[in-house]
């Protein structure tokens, strides 16, 4: 058995289902006996390609195998990298931004008391002053960030307005936001839904186990009596298999 003769018998078969017509009870049972003839061709087919594809197969996952084997230690260098880089700008980044929040403390203060003496106001004005000159060495950004906002919101206590404080490029790279689902509360994600406060889509369908629970129902009737009052409409088509 070859490609050739299997295109033979192929060519063969197509011509005569391409020219049959069911008109009578013969022509059908001429039909069903094609079918079987059309299920013998399939599976010389499939026997022929079998060992080809296996061979192939094999010889693939050998081969991703092995570049998973070399990929592996390399890709997990590069990520310890980036995580140590992401570390570095967070920090960076927050020293960075302590320090304009600082110096936006400090302009606000002096703003406000060119207008109105304020003792607790022209103490933070001096603490913001001495912590905007301090350098990176000799702080712990991230603490030393939470303290600049907080002082800038006592600050701003006493003005009744907010300063937008800058952002300054510290020539690092730019951190990506990435998001995950913890977990979800469907009943309380549809009630979302209903009440417009969150999107349709994000509820997700699972197709699979709705159409199972249409299996066994004969006429649309009787599907559709599964599925009121759920907003969702399966159809029952029927064809050969």
């Amino acid at each position: 058995m070859n490609t050739k003769e299997l295109e033979k018998q192929t060519n063969s078969l197509e011509k005569t289902v391409h020219d049959l017509a069911i008109i009578s009870r013969e022509d059908y049972r001429l039909a069903e006996g094609l079918t079987k003839d059309c299920i013998e061709l399939e599976e010389k087919i499939k026997g022929f390609f079998e060992s080809a594809k296996k061979a192939a197969h094999d010889a693939h996952k050998k081969v991703v195998a092995m570049e998973s084997n070399q990929l592996s230690p390399v890709t997990k260098l590069k990520q310890l990298l980036k995580t140590k880089m992401t570390g570095y700008i967070e920090l960076e980044n927050a020293y960075t931004d302590g320090v304009n929040a600082f110096q936006t403390a400090v302009k606000t203060a002096e703003s406000a008391l060119e207008f109105a003496d304020n003792e607790e106001l022209a103490e933070l004005l001096e603490y913001a002053k001495e912590k905007a000159r301090l350098g990176r060495d000799e702080v712990l950004p991230q603490e030393f960030l939470s303290d600049a906002l907080e002082t800038l919101r006592k600050v701003e206590s006493f003005t009744g307005y907010q300063e937008e404080v800058k952002k300054e490029d510290t020539g690092l790279r730019k951190l990506t936001a990435s998001y995950r689902i913890e977990s979800v509360n469907f009943g309380e994600l549809l009630k979302a839904v209903v009440d417009g406060k969150a999107g349709g889509d994000w509820v997700h369908l699972n197709e699979s186990a709705v159409l199972a629970s249409a299996k066994g129902k004969e006429t649309q009737e009787e599907v559709d009596k599964v599925f009121a009052g759920t907003g969702i409409k399966v159809i029952v088509e029927r064809s050969l298999r």
